[in-house]
């Protein structure tokens, strides 16, 4: 019953700002339906090994069935992770040199305004058969972590210390669908970490339902052992639209020394693919700790509007949002980031559109 208030309690500033999806829609452009997700090719690159690639075994029909099925739940999400990229993703399965530049403004109804600027990019080194790579960063090394971060936090935006975070990658051989990774790296102030990653992609059964499993273990000086399971289930609604459910859960010596226990984070998330290179999606979610009472630290929705303008490499995004802090007895507070990214190096996965049949 509390959480229905508080969720449909808004100011009418909070619902102006939320009020923008309607302009962002209205910059859009629809998608035809040459765009429609399938045929064998449709994501092909020279970028590395591709997840919703199905080797058939026969050409039967009802191999040919389900590789059309596996194809059609792969699809949405491979389209999701390359549009919307989190915002400390460089694609560790594609070869190369890549490097994404994150330029962000914040402004919140409390005053409370900040700015960051982000340099994040993996370097191939030629060595090992290109499984080794340098990646770095200038994210804070203060709420970073080593987790995975569900897309973004826009309240966060521009709470960074100057921090910085640079590591040696070596990458496993492994099966589609399946990879393994160690960073041994630097963080801030000369401390060392080092993270072990392993991921795992698969269709559910004959459902639309794909599931992700990504595990981290990591040890960071001076913090301490960590560990941190992330559960990923998506779903393709139409041709244009995906839901994706995230559930993170992640345990630290760190924590434990706060007597906070297990943090968790909890996401719901709908994409819409507006265009070839236009989307949408919206955002509800939560946060907490187990200890050293159970609660919800944070409440947070968003809508977030990404383009590419001008040339394929050149992003900009708008974000309203509203959350609800535990520190402040979960009173909503509401802002908008609007966000410009340079991508350089970095894959582009789109789904390629079909020749049309021809009559005869």
């Amino acid at each position: 019953m509390k959480r229905a208030a508080m969720l449909g309690c808004m100011s009418a500033k909070e619902s102006r700002l939320l009020s923008l999806l309607v302009v962002m829609i209205l910059v859009s452009q629809p998608t035809t339906a040459a765009e429609e997700l399938s045929g064998d090719d449709e994501f092909s690159d020279d970028s590395g090994p591709n997840p919703c690639r199905h080797e058939l075994v026969s050409q039967g029909w009802l191999d040919r069935t389900h590789g059309w099925m596996s194809r059609t739940v792969c699809g949405p999400s491979r389209w999701v992770d390359g549009f919307f990229a989190r915002p400390d993703d460089v694609y560790e399965d594609a070869a190369g040199t890549q490097l994404r530049i994150v330029g962000a403004n914040r402004w919140q109804d409390n005053d409370d305004d900040s700015s960051e600027f982000n340099i994040r990019g993996k370097v191939e080194l030629p060595n090992l058969q290109h499984r080794l790579s340098l990646v770095f960063d200038n994210e804070n090394d203060r709420n970073d972590e080593l987790r995975d971060g569900l897309d973004t936090r826009p309240e966060e935006v521009g709470q960074d210390d100057g921090g910085f975070r640079s590591a040696l990658r070596w990458a496993a051989n492994m099966p589609d669908r399946m990879n393994v990774d160690i960073d041994v790296g630097l963080r801030s102030e000369l401390t060392t970490f080092v993270r072990a990653r392993y991921r795992w992609f698969t269709p559910i059964g004959k459902s639309l339902w794909a599931f992700r499993f990504t595990q981290k273990g990591y040890w960071e000086d001076p913090e301490g052992f960590g560990s941190n399971s992330l559960f990923e289930f998506d779903r393709p609604v139409t041709l244009n639209t995906s839901f994706r459910f995230s559930s993170e859960y992640e345990l630290t010596e760190e924590n434990n020394e706060l007597n906070r226990d297990w943090y968790f984070n909890q996401n719901a998330r709908l994409y819409w693919q507006l265009g070839q290179r236009t989307g949408l999606s919206y955002s509800i979610g939560l946060d907490g700790y187990t200890d050293p009472v159970a609660a919800v630290e944070n409440w947070r929705t968003s809508i977030r509007f990404r383009q590419s303008i001008w040339r394929p490499w050149f992003f900009w995004e708008l974000e309203p949002y509203v959350y609800w802090p535990r520190e402040f007895g979960y009173e909503g507070i509401s802002g908008v980031v609007i966000r410009l990214e340079v991508q350089a190096g970095l894959p582009e996965w789109e789904p390629r559109s079909r020749p049309a049949a021809s009559s005869g």
